[in-house]
């Protein structure tokens, strides 16, 4: 429910040693400034398809794209003040997605046109014994696999769309065995922008090495 994936957040960013500030939508945007003005990053969660327009493409009817208008208003403003007020970012799997569509980046509409057997749809929140598990290499080179030091890492999923065409300047570093894109990164001096496109905070067994690529989001932000 919407009620128990925000509380999985929530909890997720608060064990990790930060606080919470949620920003609803408002079509004053001053509200939504003056909420941002006292964070310190942006966490970008899961949620409704993007819209296809937004990355110029026309909707596949055959793709079952279900979109929130509000949604995609308010999580693309939220991600241009962060940019702009060099704010840390994480995006969550549609989070991810819009990390990339903002950047210039394009998604497959539905990956099940792509893959022969879909590991990225749990249909069990947050995770247990029944769930589809999706194995991430990490590429060694990349900030995200300094911060968690182990050559994969393991999540449950719930997309059934993906990142097609990778947002300029981001590097994809971390695919499942589908090849499927999974992480993405633009880590430098001005910028700490990482995407996953599992969900950590739906996960409850063995989750250690995504809880470390939390915290140090969190540290990334100035949170005591």
């Amino acid at each position: 429910s919407w009620w128990l994936s925000r509380r999985s957040y929530t909890d997720m960013i608060v064990a990790a040693g930060g606080n919470i500030l949620f920003v609803a939508n408002n079509d004053d945007k001053s509200v939504v400034d003056d909420l941002m003005s006292r964070a310190n990053g942006l966490l970008i969660p899961g949620g409704a398809d993007i819209d296809p327009s937004r990355y110029g493409k026309d909707t596949d009817p055959a793709a079952g794209v279900t979109t929130n208008k509000y949604q995609d208003d308010l999580d693309f403003y939220l991600l241009q003040y962060a940019r702009t007020h060099n704010l840390p970012i994480l995006g969550i799997c549609r989070g991810m997605q819009v990390i990339n569509v903002a950047f210039g980046g394009t998604l497959h509409q539905d990956i099940n046109s792509i893959v022969k057997d879909n590991l990225h749809v749990s249909s069990k929140y947050p995770s247990n014994e029944e769930s589809k598990w999706t194995d991430v290499e990490l590429d060694p080179s990349s900030y995200v696999y300094s911060v968690i030091g182990e050559n994969s890492i393991r999540y449950t999923c719930a997309h059934h769309q993906a990142i097609k065409d990778v947002a300029e300047g981001f590097k994809v570093v971390g695919k499942a065995s589908d090849e499927i894109i999974e992480v993405i990164e633009k880590v430098d001096g001005n910028n700490w922008i990482v995407g996953i496109q599992g969900h950590p905070e739906a996960t409850k067994e063995g989750r250690l090495a995504v809880d470390l690529l939390v915290k140090d989001f969190v540290l990334n932000c100035g949170n005591p």
